[in-house]
């Protein structure tokens, strides 16, 4: 369950920042279907413009669509269309 912090924090995420995405990573694999979802907006949020190459939006969440221990359709299903719609490249592993 999410804790009342996890989520304030999650909802400063999701309000921006130049390094919310840096910050919304460590969520990614959280026990919380909810705080992953979060984290993930939070991340699909950002520019790219605003981050490395190692730690872009699109790195982060290919990582999270590459998870083998990934088991939620919805956060799968986010990620699928994050990525057709911003044309990214589905990675390979």
């Amino acid at each position: 369950m999410i804790s009342p912090g996890d989520l304030a924090f999650c909802r400063r995420l999701l309000a921006g920042g130049s390094r919310s995405f840096a910050a919304a990573a460590r969520f990614l694999t959280d026990f919380d279907e909810g705080v992953r979802h979060a984290a993930i907006e939070a991340i699909a949020a950002q520019q790219a413009a605003d981050a490395d190459a190692a730690a872009s939006p699109e790195a982060l969440l290919g990582a999270a669509l590459m998870n083998p221990d990934e088991e939620s359709t919805r956060i799968r299903g986010r990620l699928a269309e994050i990525f057709a719609t911003r044309g990214w490249r589905v990675p390979d592993e």
